[in-house]
């Protein structure tokens, strides 16, 4: 519609993502610029494919980063849902292509993801010669920041507690902290993705869901401080789940607690320094 090519903006609840490669400076430092760009151009063209097979908007590229809505411009009522099972797909296709990139002597790119879902303002914005159609506002914000928290709970993808509420019928999570978010004066729920209930095999889902009940069972734990049984529940699990990263940062946290127990008004709260 040529008349809606002008500036303007309305309030939507949408579903944002964001998705940024992990030390891709430190990455590209090793490779030539042609190189870079190749494999560059291979990683986001197999994310952007899934972005657009549920229906997303891909927003725009910064560089190695990747930002996605759903719910707009066509509504969506569940763009929640569709913007977790996209993260959990593109997590899944990139271990794909990390075993072609070794065989190829590449690097193994890892990226991390982060989803929120809220009020935001959607629309054409920009100055009156050029414009985008782009989403702004504080939700947008938390999306950015949950991607960058990954970095401290050494996770893959992180949502907020409304997106993961609204997501859980397709997909399995599991809360793993209450973050105060750089910038942020409140606290939130985060929440970590670990299986797509529609196409992953019954064998995944079953390990997402003892994933699930062993972290918050130990987190629960460790809220009544009780960081013995906490630490006794982690090793029991880590022996036979190396590769849970967000597991084994509870558990360090929890054997840090045990050497220098936090002081008795000590809130369970994990704060976000860096972006």
């Amino acid at each position: 519609n040529p008349e809606k090519l002008n500036l303007h903006g309305e309030e939507r609840d949408l579903t944002i993502f964001f998705s940024d490669i992990e030390g891709f400076t430190t990455l590209a430092e090793g490779m030539s610029p042609l190189d870079v760009v190749s494999l560059l151009n291979e990683y986001l063209t197999a994310m952007t494919d899934i972005i657009f097979e549920f229906n997303g908007l891909l927003d725009k590229y910064e560089g190695d980063a990747i930002m996605a809505v759903f719910g707009a411009p066509v509504d969506q009522v569940d763009h929640a849902t569709r913007a977790c099972r996209c993260a959990l797909k593109n997590q899944k296709v990139l271990n794909q292509l990390r075993v072609k990139w070794h065989q190829e002597g590449k690097p193994e790119i890892r990226v991390r993801i982060g989803i929120n879902t809220g009020n935001v303002v959607v629309g054409n914005m920009g100055s009156t010669m050029r414009f985008d159609y782009t989403v702004i506002g504080d939700n947008v914000n938390l999306a950015a920041r949950l991607e960058t928290a990954n970095k401290i709970f050494n996770s893959g993808i992180l949502v907020s507690e409304t997106t993961a509420k609204l997501a859980e019928k397709s997909v399995v999570s599991r809360k793993i902290a209450k973050l105060k978010a750089i910038g942020k004066s409140v606290y939130t729920d985060v929440y970590e993705l670990l299986a797509d209930k529609v196409t992953d095999t019954a064998a995944e889902i079953e390990k997402a869901y003892k994933a699930k009940e062993v972290y918050e069972e130990a987190d629960k734990c460790l809220m009544e401080r009780d960081f013995a049984a906490a630490e006794r529940i982690l090793g029991v699990y880590l022996r036979d789940n190396e590769d849970d990263k967000t597991a084994k940062f509870l558990y360090n946290k929890v054997k840090g607690f045990l050497l220098v127990p936090p002081p008795a008004d000590w809130e369970n709260v994990v704060t976000q320094d860096n972006k």
